[in-house]
């Protein structure tokens, strides 16, 4: 396979890593594997493709990308819609068009958007009690803004921390940060939701209050649920009442909702068990 020119296999329910023996196939000009289920690092032997023109690996759940600049100038780079940070794109932003070959691209190196980012939890902490909690990713130009039920929060750009010292129960709240990067354009990673519970002094723990968190909502589809339990049934439907989806939840990773794939607009989403149930609206852009 090594006089191989192009290599497509897109959309075709592919799972596990790239193999790193593509980086021996030295005429390839077109690889082309988006819109799978490929997951891991991009290899670095990609570097050894010095003929590609054509990289197209977005819509997978890649997690690291190497440094791609040596490839430069190439005709189209595509890694959107993966699980990269600006750790992965720094590196690759200055990535030249082949104009000679391609002719004129307005990008030739696109990256946005990208998979949120870090887990989404639940803490309890006391009255009085000091927190710190965590949006920090990779990359070396980051801009951090905090919210907290939706609404921006004060505190340094550049602090990947947020701290609330001395807490009190106006600082309980689902707290989410935005991340965007002054080198890297265009893209802004959203650190998946933390909901901060604080018990007042003198009381006992109190658990977490049971209305249910759809976040972002708004949403593309994926979005994420708090305060759900283990066994919890969820199920989308339309206006009308068709039921689109449906999962029970068995493990915490379920939590996450992947509603791709379906028309843009309202649906309803029913989260039941045996004791209640709650029917909240969601909407897909």
């Amino acid at each position: 396979m090594s006089n191989l020119v192009s290599l497509r296999i897109n959309n075709n329910h592919l799972f596990n890593s790239i193999p790193s023996e593509l980086g021996n196939m030295n005429n390839l000009q077109n690889l082309i594997l988006n819109d799978n289920f490929l997951t891991g690092a991009v290899p670095n032997e990609l570097n050894n493709l010095s003929n590609i023109r054509y990289l197209y690996i977005h819509n997978n759940a890649f997690t690291d990308l190497p440094d791609l600049s040596s490839l430069s100038p190439m005709c189209e780079i595509k890694v959107e819609n993966n699980k990269f940070t600006f750790e992965d794109i720094e590196p690759n932003i200055f990535i030249e068009v082949d104009s000679f070959n391609c002719g004129t691209y307005d990008t030739v190196f696109t990256y946005a958007p990208q998979d949120s980012v870090l887990d989404a939890y639940d803490t309890i902490i006391d009255e009085c009690d000091n927190i710190s909690i965590s949006a920090l990713v990779g990359g070396a130009n980051n801009v951090y803004q905090w919210y907290k039920n939706g609404s921006p929060v004060s505190g340094s750009v550049l602090n990947p921390y947020f701290t609330i010292s001395s807490a009190n129960i106006s600082d309980e709240g689902i707290y989410t940060c935005a991340i965007t990067n002054t080198l890297v354009t265009g893209l802004t990673l959203h650190r998946r939701p933390i909901n901060l519970i604080v018990n007042p002094v003198g009381t006992n723990n109190r658990e977490a209050t049971k209305e249910i968190i759809i976040y972002p909502n708004p949403n593309n589809g994926t979005f994420y649920l708090t305060n759900i339990e283990i066994n919890n049934k969820i199920e989308i439907c339309t206006i009308q009442g068709c039921i689109l989806y449906s999962k029970q939840i068995v493990q915490n990773s379920d939590k996450i909702i992947y509603f791709n794939g379906y028309l843009k607009g309202i649906y309803f989403i029913k989260i039941s068990t045996n004791n209640f149930t709650n029917i909240e609206k969601i909407i897909v852009y």
